[in-house]
This record gives C-alpha cells, structure tokens and sequence, in this order.
C-alpha cells in the first residue's frame, strides 16, 4: 500500500514537474522561433540582393565584353555591336544555369532577351516594364532593387542596373528569383528551427523524468 502510495506521489510529481517546466519552455520556444524566423528572413533578403547586384552587374560585363560595340535595335531585332542576339539565349541561360536566377536585358523599357517564361513556357521577350520607379531611378544612372516587383503576375526580388551605350544609358539589366523560391528557403529553415526545440522539449521531459 506505501509502495502504491509513493509511486502514485512519484508520478503526480512528475507530472506537476513536467507541467511547471514544460510551459516557460514553450513560451521561450514560441519567442525564440518568431525571431529567428525574422532574422532568418531578414539575413536571406540581404544576401538575395548582394547576389542579385552582382548577377546583374556580371551580366552587363559578360554582354559588353563578349559583344562590344553599341547596342540597338532594328524592328524586332536586338543588336549589340555587329551581332543580332535576336533569339540567341546561349550566354543568357548560361548565367542563368550558373547562378539560379532569372535575367531579362532590356533596351530602353522592353525585355529583348529574357529567361523568364510565361505558363505556356515561351519567353516573355518583347514585353515592358510599366513601374516608373524602376525607370527613374535607371534613367538616373542608378541601380533599382525591390523585393516585390510584379513580373507577369508573380512576384520577384529583383535588381536592376543601367545598360550604356558610351556614357548614354540606353536600357537596363534584370536579375532576380522568385518570391516564391525565397519563402519556400525561410519554411526550410523554420522547420528546422521548429524540429530542434521540439527535441529541446522532449530531452528536457526525459531528464524530468529521470529525477521524479
């Protein structure tokens, strides 16, 4: 009967111990994975546009070395120097390949040569961008980065720099991923963080245990 008594105050023991660690752990748990999802995102947006600045920017050297000369167009036609690149997307889906993101050369405010495919899976070549931000700031002679510009109806974070022929801004060079791609990176992350602090959890409860 003493034995049954003390196991049942063993148990109840437990039970309250577990109860009183249990909750700060979770409330802790609760704070600790709302700001690490915030840090996380807000980390991961920094080193998007770092590595947007610099797909956008090697772009333009790529094109201008492998293609010097000035840059126009004729009709429909895209040229740079004496080439026609009209659907020549050989270095375009190079870059693309090699870094992952999306690009769009553009002369003036049109897209001429573009990765970027619509849901029938053709490039959305000669259509424009019709956010004047985007375009003041380049006619500036500065970069543009946003992470919410609508391409097509989706969203992307996106980098922008002037394309020159000489010293005369003459269009511009896209770089960017989806918003899509980047949330599904952070739910990545954040499960991650989310398994850990459950093992957390139940180490803590084991350990409880131990001692009742």
């Amino acid at each position: 009967m003493n034995q049954d008594n003390t196991k049942k105050r063993g148990s109840g023991l437990f039970l309250s111990l577990s109860a009183v660690m249990a909750v700060p752990i979770l409330v802790l748990g609760i704070i600790f994975i709302a700001l690490g999802t915030q840090s996380v995102s807000e980390g991961m947006e920094l080193e998007i546009k770092k590595a947007l600045a610099s797909t956008a920017r090697e772009t333009v050297a790529l094109y201008s070395l492998s293609y010097p000369g000035e840059i126009g167009t004729e009709g429909q036609r895209f040229l740079m120097g004496v080439v026609d690149l009209s659907g020549d997307y050989t270095l375009i889906d190079q870059i693309k390949e090699n870094t992952g993101n999306e690009i769009s050369i553009f002369y003036g405010d049109t897209r001429m040569l573009t990765t970027i495919q619509d849901a029938d899976g053709k490039r959305i070549v000669h259509t424009t961008t019709d956010d004047a931000n985007i375009m003041a700031a380049i006619q500036m002679g500065n970069e543009y980065y946003s992470d919410r510009v609508d391409i097509n109806g989706q969203y992307y974070y996106g980098y922008y720099v002037p394309l020159r022929n000489g010293n005369e801004i003459c269009g511009m060079v896209f770089a960017g991923m989806t918003n899509e791609s980047v949330k599904g990176s952070v739910n990545t992350i954040v499960t991650k963080i989310v398994i850990v602090f459950l093992i957390a959890l139940m180490a803590v409860l084991v350990i409880a245990s131990m001692y009742a």
